[in-house]
């Protein structure tokens, strides 16, 4: 026979948790207020204020909502007999009433006290209608891998963020690492700091942390390198904050460019397969200068300027004119080459060859130099005999005996000789086959010689035929002709 809510006796345990519902006078005022089935809903079976135990109404596992005096919860159909008009329900997982706080917060997560944990409270997480989590302290997860992630994504899984060991975070793209951060809990005080930036301006890694004076370091792996893009001349790849037109750059391979101001300064350029000699810069101490030197693989290397076109290499004054130190070795001294207080520039231009020996360099007036002999020429004490004698030298004729100078075999048009009397024993010039000298127009034999009669006797003469004609320029007392 059907049942109905004001026919039922009694609520009486089959053991187990289990409760038997059976016809009967109504004790503790039971009633159905819903139901839950396949085939049933809580509104159909509420319309009616009744249920049958058969098969197509009721069914095992089925919940329904029962009322009574003493409690208030949900329980589950464990059998259905049909003939003995019974049902039998077991209580769900949790005993007692599930109560909840008098208000509650319309987004909150429901959460149940560590007590019972069958008295609902109102969570501190809040959840928007649209999915959105606030106020979450922290999220507890497993490390995940490097293919899955621990926090991802629902439609990329293997990009996200896991853990690869104690004080590690990695994150993944792909199911490739992308980044690793990384700290040492006992020690570390200062990190890294990252902020976007706006238009025109790039993002910004900051160093910050307790200690008031912090680097950044990069370190590559074994001998790899830190690497940036070329940049440009306006927009060096090494710049400066407030500056950015300033830095080093790179124009091409094997260059290396440095920009002031948006401008090109300095370019620092090789040959990949062949450079071994560089330059190197060393800065002084006071009262010295820095020092551009001259390193590499080889011995002895020079230092080359090179101008553009037909420039040049210049020296500019300051508070002198502009000047060339050459020092000795041992850096002590030096010989200084220093610009006159000029009202114009002049441009010297130098000869081509060598000249002989004791010539002198010599103007044409407009700035072309050449070699001259040199009238003064270079004394010799000339202590031995014979000698034969260097254009443009002088001679002191200082032996105790007669000092006899030879002319030379050959000579140029110009060339000087020059003698002095000091020696006891006076002095000869003797001339060579094929030459002759003229003393006031008494001219000597060939291969003749000029003496003199006291040991102070002096003589200049000049080359006015190249290596066969002489003329004595001046003497002082009686010269031999012969």
């Amino acid at each position: 026979m059907p049942f109905n809510a004001s026919n039922w006796s009694n609520l009486t345990s089959s053991g187990n948790n289990q409760i038997t519902l059976q016809d009967g006078t109504v004790i503790g005022a039971p009633a159905i207020y819903s139901y839950q089935s396949a085939t049933e809903t809580a509104a159909t079976i509420s319309a009616a204020n009744y249920f049958a135990p058969v098969s197509d109404r009721l069914s095992v596992n089925d919940l329904i909502w029962i009322s009574a005096s003493d409690l208030s919860e949900w329980w589950e159909v464990l059998t259905v007999d049909k003939n003995a008009a019974t049902v039998t329900i077991g209580q769900n997982v949790g005993l007692g009433d599930v109560t909840g706080p008098a208000a509650a917060t319309d987004n909150a997560l429901v959460r149940f006290d560590g007590a019972t944990g069958k008295l609902i409270q109102n969570g501190v997480i809040l959840e928007s209608d649209t999915g959105d989590l606030t106020l979450v302290n922290s999220i507890a997860n497993a490390d995940g891998t490097i293919a899955l992630p621990s926090y991802t994504f629902t439609s990329d899984t293997d990009v996200g963020m896991w853990r690869s060991g104690a004080n590690t975070l990695d994150f993944s793209t792909n199911a490739f690492r992308g980044l690793q951060v990384s700290a040492s809990p006992a020690l570390s005080v200062n990190y890294l700091a990252i902020a976007a930036s706006a238009t025109g301006n790039g993002p910004t890694i900051t160093a910050a942390g307790t200690d008031p004076v912090i680097g950044i370091r990069l370190v590559p792996k074994s001998t790899g390198a830190v690497i940036n893009n070329a940049g440009a001349v306006a927009t060096p790849s090494y710049s400066f904050t407030g500056t950015l037109g300033t830095g080093m750059w790179s124009s091409a391979g094997g260059v290396l460019d440095f920009s002031t101001g948006a401008l090109r300064a300095l370019q620092l350029n090789t040959s990949p397969a062949l450079a071994v000699n560089y330059l190197a810069i060393t800065s002084a101490a006071t009262t010295n200068g820095p020092i551009l030197e001259a390193e590499g693989t080889d011995a002895n290397i020079d230092i080359y300027s090179l101008p553009k076109g037909t420039g040049g290499f210049g020296v500019r004054g300051a508070t002198n004119a502009g000047s060339i130190k050459l020092w000795n070795q041992a850096n002590t001294f030096f010989a200084q080459i220093q610009a006159a207080a000029m009202a114009s520039s002049i441009t010297w231009t130098w000869p081509l060859t060598d000249g002989a020996a004791n010539q002198v360099i010599v103007t044409n007036g407009a700035g072309v130099l050449s070699w001259a002999n040199n009238a003064q020429g270079t004394w010799i004490d000339q202590t031995s005999t014979p000698v034969t004698m260097v254009a443009n030298t002088s001679y002191s004729a200082n032996n105790g005996g007669l000092t006899t100078l030879n002319m030379p075999a050959t000579a140029a048009f110009g060339d000087l000789f020059e003698v002095a009397g000091q020696g006891a024993g006076g002095w000869l010039v003797r001339m060579n086959a094929g030459q002759t000298a003229n003393l006031n127009g008494t001219p000597t034999t060939v291969a003749g010689s000029l003496a003199s009669t006291n040991r102070y006797n002096t003589i200049k003469l000049v080359c006015t035929v190249a290596n066969t004609t002489f003329t004595v320029l001046s003497s002082s007392g009686v010269i031999t002709v012969a």
